[in-house]
């Protein structure tokens, strides 16, 4: 089930949100950091900074391999 969308209803909500759904994170997040084997690869992704394709690459380490 995706989460609801926390920025239409104008709510503000804090904490840490463990997701291994992208598409479900960037609809329910403003910004995320994210971890790739255990080591911080970036920590302000998100709908406002990037796609969802970046967010991706930026975690797979794909952008490495490019």
């Amino acid at each position: 089930m995706p989460w609801p969308d926390a920025r239409a209803t104008g709510e503000v909500v804090e904490g840490d949100v463990v997701a291994h759904n992208i598409h479900h994170a960037f609809r329910a997040l403003d910004r995320m950091a994210a971890l790739r084997c255990g080591a911080s690869v970036a920590a302000d992704l998100g709908p406002r900074t990037s796609s969802i394709e970046d967010a991706e690459s930026t975690i797979t380490g794909e952008e490495l391999r490019a």
